[in-house]
């Protein structure tokens, strides 16, 4: 190629620069990298594959696509029998602080149960036998739970006899180990109710909608941090936002699901004045507190997502987690009232709070219809403890991976994705640092080599005609410099 140029020209300087200059960076930082990556990490990327045309992945996927889908849960397992919970029961909520993970109050021989059992979950995706841990002051069924600051509330709710409640219990901590439980006089909320949606804002706690006695509520309360210090929540008040259609009329919800993703809130399912509906509202958030109309300074109400943006089917009593960015619907009742077997997951745009799309895959479906079961993320992995089956409540437990592994080989039209030796911990980065320090080292001298020989030609290509012996012939001084007789 520099042939083509005028080798005393600025071009084909430039060029040989732009070479040399790429060539360095390229011997002394990216080689380097990699030597360290493939000591600690699983696989390392060679050069830009962004077309892959190869791809295999771990044994680990099941019968998950490869690659998987972002936000793909790995098929379902079922917890053996010693893993069991103490007794069937629906319609508790799980909550989880450290290793601990709790599951607290439901619904256990068709009564609301005060139980609170307690095990410890590793991020590798094991439990322990489960145990009894502080009950709760008074039996609680289809509650409102929310966690905040790491402690966890519980909110009204239905009491043994189905009544609905306006209790708050909030929970005692020490250390991250719950302990007990109180009940708050000052949290009492403005009327009972029971199917409720609570969402932890970061500034308080969010109430939506749910049954006050068999009305149908479109009511959002909040309850936010005083300036005390530490702060405490203080007393309930209408939020001023009640879920409400495109034209503004109350659209009450009960036994949805309200979840956070970023600075937006979303109601998703749940039961309408015309049943399990897959509808779902959204509500921006501006450091915590709903965002403000710059031209009335009232905030914002709901807003009804168009019909691209919901469930592919109705579902109320699902059960919910997010993870990644993403946001999961798991199980539930259809419109005939059926559990379903349905793991539909979205991932929001995080800047409008759109929802690009629902996806599903047969392979992360449940292993049989659940509805009312409490889920908890630990680590890589999740929890769906309880629920009521098509033959009532259950006491087993399924776990689900939410990070499959990445392929481990790709082979692309730009690069490659290799295997590595995914050597973890302190040992690892000591030695992915020594492996960079010697790959680096190495090109360096390779790179003094090369300058030195460009700057000896004539003994350089001695030396390569004594190592090759003869076979490449170091050229005499009068061919290397030839002398113009036609001068003469």
């Amino acid at each position: 190629m520099f042939g083509l140029l005028d080798a005393d020209g600025w071009t084909a300087a430039f060029l040989k620069a732009l070479f040399w200059f790429l060539l360095i960076i390229f011997l002394l930082g990216y080689v380097p990298d990699r030597a360290y990556y493939f000591t600690v990490a699983k696989t390392i990327d060679v050069g830009f594959n962004a077309v892959p045309i190869v791809n295999l992945c771990s044994a680990a996927n099941e019968t998950l696509p490869c690659p998987a889908p972002v936000g793909a849960l790995v098929p379902w397992q079922t917890s053996p029998p010693e893993l069991a919970l103490t007794g069937a029961r629906a319609g508790s909520a799980a909550f989880q602080s450290g290793t601990n993970l709790y599951l607290i109050g439901g619904v256990v021989g068709g009564e609301a149960s005060a139980e609170t059992l307690a095990t410890i979950a590793s991020p590798e995706g094991s439990l322990d036998v489960w145990r009894q841990g502080p009950a709760l002051p008074e039996p609680r069924s289809d509650f409102a739970f929310a966690a905040l600051s790491g402690v966890p509330y519980v909110m009204g709710g239905s009491d043994s006899s189905g009544s609905p409640t306006d209790t708050v219990f909030i929970a005692t901590m020490e250390e991250g180990v719950l302990t007990g439980w109180e009940l708050s006089e000052e949290l009492a909320l403005p009327a009972p109710v029971t199917d409720a949606m609570a969402v932890s804002t970061g500034t308080g706690i969010m109430i939506i909608g749910g049954r006050t006695g068999d009305q149908l509520s479109a009511s959002v309360w909040l309850s936010v941090f005083g300036e005390e210090n530490p702060p405490t929540l203080g007393a309930w008040q209408d939020a001023g936002l009640p879920l409400s259609d495109a034209s503004g009329a109350p659209d009450p919800r009960a036994d949805g699901i309200g979840v956070a993703v970023g600075e937006t809130i979303y109601v998703v399912g749940g039961e309408g004045p015309g049943g399990v509906t897959g509808s779902i509202f959204r509500l921006e958030l501006d450091d915590g507190q709903a965002t403000l109309d710059d031209a009335t300074g009232r905030p914002f109400g709901w807003a009804l997502a168009p019909e691209s943006q919901q469930l592919p089917e109705p579902r109320a009593r699902a059960s919910t987690f997010t993870a990644n960015g993403a946001m999961y619907v798991l199980g539930g009742v259809g419109a005939d009232g059926a559990p379903q077997t349905s793991s539909y997951w979205a991932v929001p745009d995080p800047a409008s709070g759109d929802i690009p799309g629902w996806q599903r895959l047969p392979s992360s479906d449940l292993p049989a219809g659940r509805a009312d079961a409490a889920a908890s993320n630990v680590g890589s992995f999740t929890f769906l403890m309880g629920g009521e089956g098509a033959d009532g409540a259950v006491a087993e437990s399924l776990r689900a991976n939410v990070s499959p592994a990445q392929p481990f080989f790709r082979f692309g039209l730009f690069g490659a994705t290799l295997p590595a030796l995914s050597i973890q911990g302190e040992i690892g980065q000591q030695l992915g640092y020594i492996n960079a320090f010697g790959v680096g080292m190495t090109n360096f001298v390779l790179l003094i080599l090369i300058g030195l020989a460009y700057s000896h030609r004539r003994a350089t290509m001695r030396v390569i005609e004594r190592i090759s012996r003869g076979r490449f012939r170091a050229p005499r001084d009068d061919q290397e410099y030839p002398v113009d007789t036609t001068r003469y």
